[in-house]
């Protein structure tokens, strides 16, 4: 099996990694990596809560906040637990002999691939705000996808490195979700 995931992983990377490499996509996905930025995506979503939704800004910021921590701590110790070489690192021997070329964009990195932390961090506000404001879960989560793509695009994570970045940023918004709705109702009280 897990000779499988390894073969399936390598063939979706240099099919996206490769295949999609010119400079039109460098702009169009290569530059959404920077939305899976912590403070990327602060400096966007926080002005546009305070400035679409102020009255509950300090909540929404307290689900989100919470949803990037349950993330980033179950993210950091899977990182650290799989210790995972990027595939720069992965496959140095292979770009070394030239059987294969990765298209890099962005600083080349090496170490710690599983999970990416990108994804983490763009499904867990995705997620977060999907359950804020449920018709833009049709924007928000399009474009956390988007931000998986372009960490498989800039050479600095395999497919399932996204998949389980994912998976952990929206299994900690859903926590979140749940601790929050549980806060709101005590509030209501």
């Amino acid at each position: 099996m897990l000779v499988w995931i390894s073969a399936w992983d390598r063939a979706v990377f240099f099919w996206i990694n490769d295949g999609w490499a010119n400079p039109a996509s460098d702009v169009v996905i290569g530059e959404a990596t920077w939305l899976g930025n912590g403070v990327v995506l602060a400096a966007i979503t926080l002005p546009a809560l305070w400035t679409f939704d102020r009255p509950r800004f300090w909540p929404h910021v307290f689900l989100l906040c919470l949803a990037l921590v349950l993330s980033g701590v179950v993210g950091h110790f899977v990182k650290v637990l799989v210790h995972r070489p990027r595939p720069l690192k992965d496959m140095a021997d292979l770009i070394a002999l030239g059987q294969v070329s990765i298209h890099i964009l962005w600083q080349p990195l090496r170490e710690n691939s599983m999970p990416s932390g990108h994804a983490e961090t763009a499904f867990a506000v995705a997620t977060g705000l999907s359950y804020l404001y449920r018709r833009g879960a049709l924007i928000f989560l399009p474009v956390a996808s988007w931000v998986g793509l372009s960490r498989v695009y800039v050479g600095a994570h395999y497919p399932s490195d996204v998949i389980v970045g994912a998976f952990i940023g929206t299994s900690g918004a859903v926590v979140a979700y749940r601790v929050y709705g549980r806060w709101r109702r005590g509030q209501d009280s």
